[in-house]
């Protein structure tokens, strides 16, 4: 039974990954709807991100910076979220 727990614990923390990269990623599609993203976007961003998933800003910037990269490899952004 402990393996049991022990693999939903495991789900749990890919879920929150998921949907912390899912929600970076319409961050920054957000912030570049205007063309570009400006300084006062990526500070709101890094604000963000740490205050919704009690993360630190390092992981928010790491989460934000994947989330650039989806945009910059291209193809096709919805198979790939």
């Amino acid at each position: 039974m402990g393996g049991i727990l022990c693999r939903a614990g495991e789900n749990e923390d890919a879920t929150t990954r998921h949907a912390k990269y899912l929600i970076s990623v319409l961050l920054v599609y957000v912030a570049k709807g205007g063309g570009h993203i400006g300084s006062s976007e990526v500070n709101r961003m890094i604000e963000i991100v740490p205050r919704r998933f009690d993360s630190s800003g390092a992981e928010a910037m790491g989460l934000l910076s994947d989330a650039v990269r989806t945009f910059i490899d291209g193809g096709d952004l919805v198979g790939k979220l």
